[in-house]
């Protein structure tokens, strides 16, 4: 067992390492040595390494610990599959206002047989600018207007005489003649307008009349606000009367409604001066004018669900992503991944059980979204079928989950995942708009794929041959491009009454050329897409988690996989060479290196558990190259218990972390029950049948000390049938039996490190490296983990 620990020295005072005694003293807080001997003859509970064996029940243990791990983070857990019911819920809910608003508009409805509606009367003006302090209903001419300002006609007269007095009215008479039965015309106008089938008269003082059209055109000008429309009628006579319109076409909007200058205005002025004109020329007293639209299916459609619903389903779709990026890089931050292969953790057995839980997470994910989907009745889960929307919620996920796999390649820490995952988010977004909208460029409605010309006259489609045709699947390697097509189309053929959705069946063969939908992309190619990108992000991921720097800095050359060696095919000659970079001068020191320099190049001694062959670690440090380590030769010898003493910065961490394969040696070897570490098929034989207690506590919050033991038990290889017995003696070596089931997120630091300490020598194995086991524990506590140790 090799323990470090952290002294501080007096100046001047040299420490020196030596594995010479036997025996070691310590002298703790309480003044009392303890006297360490080596390991008992505790049988040891590990087995012979059987890849084919390990790693299916390190795969399921792992597994276990993520879905464990799921269920009690149960807010991000909740979060991750059941945030498809809250964005479908705020579609419902603004689904149904939006049929309230739009339901009876013909164009978002099926008219098969329309019915003729009468044309209402002139509606009431509103005041559009607050500046206004007066709107007219409608304005006219030729009218008596004497002061310039506008005449109001709020009388009748019987004759033209009493009209050009009462007006003061300045005319030849034939010209008065015709601006008399102007105003017959505008009084009728105003008496027999019509609300609702209601007679809804219009005062004297909403209407307002100028002496010609210059005048008319002058005021509406200089005062765009105030009225709605105009007549300018020409010509009156007893036999006909000419008008025409003028319509202030520009939208305003009362309640949320926008106007429709022709249908809100200009029909109904129409119809009011048809009726008033055929009574004032005694053809008929009461005439009815109406319009009945043209039979037609509904244009578009006008719901939420069919228009900008698919974008709730692209951010619902998404949102796991976010949760799914902070968990992966979470382990690499605390650094549990590399501990965890210290131990002994397969690095497929590691990668696959990920892979199994995300893809878990994207299957619960799919089916939900389609259950409620079910749930609120919307058509688009309900025309088309299961296995058409399920399998495009589900495999998308699947695509993310390798794409978040890649990303978390190039992050260190959770906080960066999150923001990472977001703006892959806002990504999604922005494609969405241009997908969605621009048709750009899978096509749309109203637009033909990108990849194709279409003949103008003959209206048929052929591929480009440039540049353009890589648009498309350049585009189609971002997975959220591939899921807005897939929503696109599935709400496409279920928006009209009559449509039928898309089936299973014909997943690929629904896709048109003459409906403007690339059959490059049918919702069928879109499934092996996210399955091929599943792949092809996966592998690319896990090349650049071996090549990028892991939590501990360390990273393979570019060209790892090609090497022999990394498959087990062939393993580099090391050979023992004496160098010295900082030369001792205390006997024992340099007897203890003779004595192990001489076996250079040599098997180890049979006495020796651990022997360090000029072992060296160098790093730079502004710019220069700093040892950490001096390229020591000394042996550990079996059954002993061997203190690495120094302060700080002596080097006393870098030894073991390249002990226990956390970093790799910059020169030198050690050997570790007769397998060197500078190998790495060596290194993955060690780790068989090490423990290791790092500076860092190697546990998850939400899991308990006696699931701790059982996982790094698994990893460890022990055999099931003593698996948890070993779990619970080691539990109560440290004495943590009344905390066994409780998370050791709530345990105390000294109870981590304990905790830390029986994760370590579950098992009992060969060797045991503890970096300064009994920090944060109190003196009572740390003198039994020592007796612990000694044991």
């Amino acid at each position: 067992i090799i323990v470090k620990i952290t002294a501080r020295f007096n100046q001047g005072l040299e420490c020196h390492l030596t594995s010479k005694a036997s025996r070691l003293e310590m002298e703790t807080t309480t003044g009392s040595p303890i006297q360490p001997q080596g390991p008992g003859n505790e049988e040891s509970h590990y087995r012979e390494a059987n890849f084919l064996i390990d790693v299916p029940r390190q795969i399921l243990a792992l597994t276990k610990k993520n879905f464990i791990l799921a269920y009690r983070n149960r807010t991000a857990t909740f979060l991750r599959v059941f945030s498809s019911f809250f964005f479908i819920l705020l579609i419902y809910l603004v689904n149904e206002a939006l049929k309230g608003r739009f339901a009876a508009d013909p164009y978002y409805k099926d008219y098969p047989n329309p019915p003729r509606k009468v044309i209402d009367g002139i509606p009431d003006c509103t005041r559009q600018a607050s500046n206004d302090n007066q709107c007219y209903v409608f304005g006219y001419t030729p009218a008596p207007d004497v002061s310039g300002n506008g005449y109001h006609p709020d009388t009748d007269y019987s004759s033209v005489s009493a009209f050009v007095t009462s007006t003061s009215a300045t005319c030849q008479p034939a010209d008065c003649d015709e601006m008399f039965r102007v105003h017959q015309v505008v009084r009728k106008i105003m008496g027999q307008n019509m609300i609702n089938s209601q007679v809804k008269q219009i005062d004297g003082s909403g209407v307002v009349g100028f002496r010609n059209q210059s005048a008319l055109d002058d005021f509406l000008f200089n005062n765009p606000t105030k009225v709605k429309g105009a007549y300018v009628f020409a010509s009156p006579n007893t036999r006909t009367i000419n008008f025409v319109l003028q319509v202030n076409s520009t939208q305003s909007t009362s309640r949320g409604t926008w106007s429709r200058a022709y249908i809100d205005l200009a029909l109904p002025m129409q119809a009011m001066a048809h009726k008033a004109i055929a009574s004032f020329l005694n053809v008929a007293d009461n005439i009815e004018i109406g319009t009945q639209l043209f039979a037609h299916p509904a244009f578009d459609v006008s719901t939420f669900e069919g228009t900008v619903a698919p974008l709730f389903l692209l951010g619902c779709a998404m949102f796991p992503f976010v949760i799914q990026m902070s968990e992966v890089v979470m382990e690499r931050e605390l650094k549990l991944r590399q501990a965890l292969q210290a131990m002994g953790l397969y690095d497929t057995a590691y990668w696959l059980s990920w892979h199994i839980y995300q893809s878990g997470m994207a299957w619960l994910f799919g089916f939900f979204i389609w259950v409620f989907g079910m749930i609120f009745q919307f058509r688009m889960f309900l025309k088309n079928d299961f296995g058409v929307v399920f399998l495009t919620f589900w495999l998308f996920g699947q695509a993310m989950v390798g794409l978040g796999f890649l990303i978390g390649a190039f992050l260190s820490r959770a906080s960066q995942a999150v923001t990472v995952g977001f703006a892959v988010f806002l990504v999604g977004f922005v494609l969405y708009f241009m997908i969605s909208f621009g048709g750009i460029p899978y096509g749309g409605d109203s637009s033909a794929p990108f990849s194709y010309d279409q003949n103008m006259t003959s209206g048929n489609y052929t591929k480009k041959t440039n540049g353009d045709q890589a648009l498309a699947p350049l585009i189609a390697a971002i997975p959220p491009t591939l899921l807005i097509q897939c929503i696109a189309d599935m709400g496409r053929y279920t928006a009209a009454d009559t449509a039928n959705g898309i089936r299973f069946s014909d997943s690929d063969s629904y896709c048109q050329l003459s409906d403007n939908c690339d059959p490059d992309y049918s919702i069928n190619r879109c499934w092996r897409c996210f399955i091929a990108l599943y792949f092809l992000y996966s592998l690319i991921g896990l090349y650049f988690e071996n090549i990028l720097p892991d939590a501990m800095g360390v990273k393979k050359p570019f060209y790892y996989f090609l090497l022999p060696s990394y498959w087990g095919l062939s393993q580099a000659k090391v050979t023992d060479k004496v160098d010295v970079i900082e030369s001792s001068t205390d006997e024992d020191v340099i007897a203890e290196e003779g004595e192990t320099q001489a076996r250079a190049n040599q098997p180890m001694a049979h006495t020796s558990a651990i022997e360090i062959r000029g072992l060296r670690a160098t790093f730079k440090r502004g710019g220069k190259a700093f040892h950490a380590v001096k390229c020591p030769w000394y042996c550990v010898e079996k059954r002993q218990l061997f203190a690495l003493l120094g302060p700080n910065g002596a080097g006393k961490t870098t030894t073991i972390n390249m002990l226990t394969g956390f970093l790799p040696p910059t020169g030198g070897n050690a050997l570790v029950c007769g397998e060197s570490i500078a190998q790495a098929g060596g290194m993955a034989r060690i780790r068989n049948f090490m423990g290791l207690c790092p500076q860092f506590d190697i546990l998850w919050q939400y899991l308990t000390a006696r699931e701790h033991l059982v996982l790094f038990g698994t990893i460890k290889g022990l055999a099931p049938a003593s698996l948890l017995a070993e779990a619970d003696r080691r539990i109560e070596e440290v004495r943590l039996t009344q905390s066994a089931n409780q998370y050791a997120g709530s345990f105390s630091g000294g109870m981590k490190r304990r905790l830390s300490v029986a994760v370590a020598l579950i098992g009992n194995p060969q060797v045991v490296y503890l970096d300064e086991p009994t920090t944060g524990m109190d003196p009572i506590n740390r003198r039994h983990v020592w007796d612990v140790v000694e044991a």
